[in-house]
């Protein structure tokens, strides 16, 4: 592969040749409930369940390890915020978040696991004047699940090269918004120049790395700029009904085991998931570099081509709120490294071999 990590692309010819071939059909690792509706990105599906609850429902308790446009998706509709925090490994307990909700008297928690991985203790149940909103993104195929979740949310484009797409769920009952929202017409004339130019790059050796990348960051910049929400676009429907999901699976479970295998990561600090369970599927392989500068690491392997991103960091809020010392730390040091299904095991035993390159 001549670059690894990074954005997801798709040709013209591929997108063309997988709905030729290959028929459509429901995936069966979204998660079940009576009502379900698409949206272009999960912010927006966010807000629809927003919209669904009750108007003095408007208190909500989220996660402090977060990405800043979820924060922003609660003040859109009108949410006072408080946080959770979380401890060295990601992780917060039910019981931790009871007393959290009854000393804020928050009316709403957004949970979610990290990196594929199960986070949340289930040590006793949410109390039940809390509806609770599961994003289940970052581990939309992993085999768990929060039963006590009155909505789940999960972004698609996250997991694959799908244009845009989010989905959200009511457990109970049916969404009370019914209206036929437009596909973003504006968005998704550029996300398509970028994965045209990037497959160009990639499989023909053809265009500017630069072209690419100024489209996919405008891009971001209209979804950072949306007020209003839209459906998902019928492309990135047609992509999913027929993306084949069981090698995913298979793909980013092999990829975790190869550079779980490396034997020195200790010298740069600390895994944030030491082991593969049997119901996980992982989004990144994610890292604590607390030996070493994460942003001279992250350029070292970017000399490569190896893009490991910080998926997420401090929101600007966060920055004037504050958060725990625990929290501060892993927005500061946490790095993760691509596994997905574009790459083989062959690829991680690259990135290994780049980082044993490395000079601190």
């Amino acid at each position: 592969m001549k670059e690894i990590g990074s954005t997801y692309w798709m040709s013209d010819e591929k997108y063309r040749e997988l709905i030729a071939n290959v028929p459509a059909s429901a995936n069966r690792y979204e998660a079940g409930g009576e009502d379900k509706l698409y949206f272009s990105t999960a912010r927006q599906a966010i807000r629809c369940c927003l919209r669904d609850l009750p108007a003095d429902e408007k208190t909500a308790l989220l996660p402090e390890y977060t990405c800043g446009s979820v924060i922003r998706t609660f003040q859109q509709e009108g949410y006072s915020l408080y946080f959770y925090p979380l401890d060295a490994q990601l992780r917060i307990s039910t019981s931790r978040i009871n007393q959290l909700l009854l000393q804020h008297k928050a009316g709403v928690l957004l949970v979610h696991p990290y990196f594929g991985f199960n986070t949340i203790d289930e040590d006793e149940a949410v109390i039940d004047t809390a509806t609770v909103i599961y994003d289940a993104t970052q581990a939309l195929f992993s085999d768990f699940t929060y039963l006590q979740a009155d909505y789940v949310v999960a972004s698609i484009r996250k997991w694959g090269p799908f244009p845009d797409g989010a989905y959200c769920v009511k457990k109970h009952g049916r969404f009370a918004d019914k209206t036929e929202y437009p596909e973003d017409e504006e968005y998704l004339a550029i996300i398509k120049q970028a994965f045209q130019g990037k497959a160009a790059y990639i499989e023909e050796d053809r265009g500017q790395k630069d072209d690419f990348r100024n489209l996919y960051a405008q891009a971001q910049t209209i979804l950072r700029s949306r007020t209003d929400l839209y459906r998902m676009s019928e492309e990135s429907m047609n992509i999913y009904r027929r993306y084949d999901f069981d090698s995913l699976i298979r793909s980013r479970r092999a990829n975790f085991q190869t550079l779980l295998a490396y034997s020195s990561w200790d010298q740069l600090g600390e895994l944030t998931s030491p082991c593969l369970p049997e119901d996980v599927v992982p989004l990144y392989f994610s890292l604590r570099l607390t030996r070493t500068s994460r942003q001279k690491f992250q350029h070292h392997l970017a000399s490569y081509d190896v893009y490991a991103p910080v998926i997420w960091p401090k929101a600007p809020y966060l920055d004037l709120r504050g958060v725990g010392e625990e929290t501060d730390r892993i927005y500061s040091q946490i790095l993760s490294l691509p596994l997905d299904q574009r790459y083989s095991t062959a690829d991680m035993n690259r990135i290994i071999s780049v980082i044993e390159l490395y000079e601190d």
